[in-house]
This record gives C-alpha cells, sequence and structure tokens, in this order.
C-alpha cells in the first residue's frame, strides 16, 4: 500500500527544517509524484534530493558519498549554524 498523502503535515513542520530525500525506482511511482508536492506545501528552510538510479531506500547505496555530504550539511545548516 502507499504511504497516506503527507502533504497537510509537511506544511506544519516550519519553521523547522525538512529535507526530502526520494528515489525514482520506488514502490509504484509516489515517490517522484508526491514528494515534490510534500516540498511544495512545506514552508522554510526546505531542501529535496532526488536520486534518479536508485530503489526507494537506495540513495545511500547509489550515492554513498554525494549522501553523507548532503545529510551533514543539512544537519550542518539545520542545527549548528542557527543555534550558533
Amino acid at each position: 500500500m502507499p504511504p497516506p498523502n503527507l502533504k497537510h503535515l509537511s506544511a506544519r513542520i516550519a519553521p523547522r527544517s525538512l529535507f526530502f530525500i526520494y528515489a525514482l525506482h520506488g514502490t509504484g511511482g509516489e515517490e517522484k509524484q508526491l514528494n515534490p508536492k510534500y516540498y511544495a506545501a512545506a514552508g522554510g528552510p526546505k531542501q529535496i534530493w532526488e536520486i534518479p538510479e536508485a530503489s526507494q531506500t537506495g540513495g545511500i547505496t547509489a550515492r554513498p558519498k554525494e549522501y553523507e555530504r548532503r545529510v551533514i550539511g543539512f544537519f550542518d545548516d539545520a542545527l549548528l549554524k542557527r543555534n550558533g
């Protein structure tokens, strides 16, 4: 079953940082359809990253160094710079 629509929740998270990471080859294609909608509904700060060659949870395997760089960068920005 596809996950429930999280568009309403995405809009309520602001002003907390949000990072959507998704793959094109997920379960039923909902990632490509829904994640950009969740991103559009979210307030800022926010980021989105599509990993086209990955499967549903395979982004870290498909691009391990880039995944690490982006996720650590997101947390550095969201947690350290805002509080520093």
